[in-house]
């Protein structure tokens, strides 16, 4: 059996009691909990609406929104999975009438479980759009 040229392999954790998945190629990689970031922090209740259930579970995400790097802090990393085209849908559209951007594109399955899936890029365009701008100059 070959595998499904578009299938899209993507990174699950759970935070704040919510399955959710990244695109594998948007994590740069995942921090070990000694280790010292210096990257910036993503604030999870601010940027997702939901915190951690731990803050001193120490899993962090790094995450790579182009060329720069944020760390997202997680309650428990999961499993990379492959979701196929089958796998995925579009929010329904009472959910997206709902959020301001899209931070959350989509929804999959991993299991039973529903898992929302995120965009980096706008993720951290929400948390750094309005201090982007602060330092530009209008001319």
């Amino acid at each position: 059996m070959m595998a499904d040229p578009l299938a899209l392999e993507v990174l699950c954790f759970r935070l704040g009691g919510i399955l959710w998945g990244i695109e594998a190629e948007q994590v740069d990689r995942i921090a070990r909990p000694e280790e010292t970031l210096d990257d910036p922090l993503l604030d999870p209740a601010r940027v997702l609406g939901v915190a951690p259930r731990d803050s001193t579970s120490g899993q962090r995400l790094l995450l790579r929104p182009g060329a720069a790097r944020v760390v997202l802090p997680v309650d428990e990393i999961l499993d990379l999975v492959s979701l196929s085209t089958n796998d995925l849908a579009a929010l329904p559209p009472l959910i997206a009438g709902a959020l301001p951007d899209e931070r959350i594109w989509g929804v999959g399955k991993m299991g039973d479980e529903v898992l929302l899936l995120l965009d980096v890029a706008t993720l951290c365009g929400a948390k750094t759009q309005a201090g982007d701008m602060a330092g530009r100059e209008e001319g």
